[in-house]
């Protein structure tokens, strides 16, 4: 399987062959944002509300990765289900000793 990234203003796409929805040629693509983060953290929204509001912008797959916790992932899951969003499991570690350092796991 390859796979590879691109990124645009807006938008952040995944594409891999014959694993996604939607083929273009010999590339599957999907429209994601793969780092977002919700009021479980430091985001703005509650994990449903940023699910519903990403559904609503177009999206196909969310990744919710707040800062150091998983709480929001069972709502946001809920919620993806719900509305037919694929919701996918991240989160956003930082590092002790560089507070600017940030690592996303998926």
């Amino acid at each position: 399987m390859t796979s590879g990234w691109s990124v645009t203003p807006s938008r952040t796409f995944w594409h891999t062959k014959n694993c996604l929805p939607r083929n273009w040629g010999n590339t599957m693509i999907v429209t994601a944002d793969l780092h977002t983060h919700s009021a479980a953290s430091d985001g703005q929204y509650a994990p449903a509300e940023l699910v519903r509001l990403a559904k609503g912008q177009g999206l196909e797959l969310l990744a919710l990765t707040d800062h150091d916790t998983l709480d929001g992932l069972p709502e946001a899951e809920a919620a993806g289900q719900a509305c037919g969003l694929r919701v996918l499991r991240g989160i956003e570690l930082g590092a002790k000793e560089y507070s600017h350092l940030h690592i996303l796991g998926y």
